[in-house]
């Protein structure tokens, strides 16, 4: 697809290096802010740095469109970037007034586990990326427009799935680390207790959205989506077996099996590299739904095969 679309876009696009660049910056130091208020178990502190970045993210664009403020896609980003100073401002604060300066030990212990561990899930952040979305990127270029358009509004979406999974993550996955350095009984415990009323009410938000999906692509896009009403079916038992088997994924990031974590998306990438082409050939956009569905069965079996390999008892974790 890079080779069709040309390098030219590349020249275009220098003039957005530098914004983007601070942005990056900006989004991954709030990020690290943010991750470590939930991990230290600061809610109340992680809370209100997001408060602060939303607030003054959302006050600047109010002002900029009122006071009718005409600037390129340059000068947005720069706003975006001002959105996170105060949040950012506050973090540092709290973050240094409570740091305590490590060892040397300490360091050199924290860095060999850090590269050891840390690189399998940075392996599976760009497998995980480009498995998920091949079969989009390929549907540009192999089902049609319309169809294509209504695969990306769905996914649009249900993106707030994605967005309410990250947060409960970010905010579960260090009370499981604490418990799982406890025992594995207080981890399955944990477990139980901490996801359970989630999944209930992601499941039961699902369960709607597949009943009426006519009505929701009716009125959150337009008329002519109604007729592809099946696609938002399908995404959502996708997210079903998604939120149904979530506590699989976050056994295998409590117990650190990183490698197999990398493996299974490694493996899933495989699958959709290729049957990517047959799929969206044969059964169009319906194709693509297909794929990351057994993409998603790929992913959660070799998960099972790898806990049950070291002798994790997985149905602990539902009852």
């Amino acid at each position: 697809m890079v080779s069709l679309a040309g390098f030219n876009f590349l020249e275009s696009s220098q003039v957005y290096f530098l914004p983007f660049t601070v942005y990056m910056i900006s989004f991954l130091l709030f990020d690290f802010y943010r991750k470590y208020f939930l991990a230290t178990g600061q809610i109340k502190m992680a809370l209100i740095i997001g408060v602060i970045y939303a607030v003054s993210t959302i006050s600047l664009f109010i002002l900029a469109f009122y006071g009718q403020f005409s600037g390129g896609l340059t000068t947005y980003v720069y706003l975006l970037v001002v959105g996170y100073l105060p949040a950012l401002a506050v973090a540092t604060v709290t973050y240094f007034l409570e740091l305590t300066l490590p060892t040397k030990k300490e360091l050199k212990e924290y860095g060999k586990v850090h590269l050891v561990e840390g690189q399998w899930l940075l392996y599976a952040a760009v497998v995980q990326w480009f498995s998920g979305n091949l079969y989009v990127m390929a549907s540009g270029l192999l089902i049609g427009v319309e169809a294509l358009g209504v695969l990306r509004f769905v996914q649009s979406l249900l993106g707030l799935v994605n967005i309410l999974l990250q947060t409960i993550e970010n905010y579960v996955l260090p009370q499981l680390s604490r418990a799982y350095q406890l025992s594995l009984q207080h981890c399955y415990r944990a477990f139980q207790s901490s996801l359970g009323v989630y999944q209930l009410g992601i499941l039961t938000g699902l369960s709607l959205l597949f009943l009426f999906a006519e009505d929701v692509l009716r009125i959150a896009g337009n008329a002519s989506f109604a007729p592809y009403a099946y696609v938002l079916r399908g995404m959502v038992v996708l997210y079903a077996i998604i939120i149904i088997a979530y506590p699989i994924r976050l056994l295998i990031r409590v117990t650190e099996l990183n490698k197999s974590y990398f493996t299974a998306y490694l493996i899933s990438f495989l699958f959709s590299l290729i049957s990517y082409q047959f799929l969206l050939t044969h059964f169009g956009v319906s194709g693509a739904i297909i794929g990351l569905i057994i993409n998603q069965l790929i992913l959660q079996a070799t998960w099972l095969l790898v806990l049950n390999r070291n002798q994790f008892n997985v149905w602990k974790l539902y009852i």
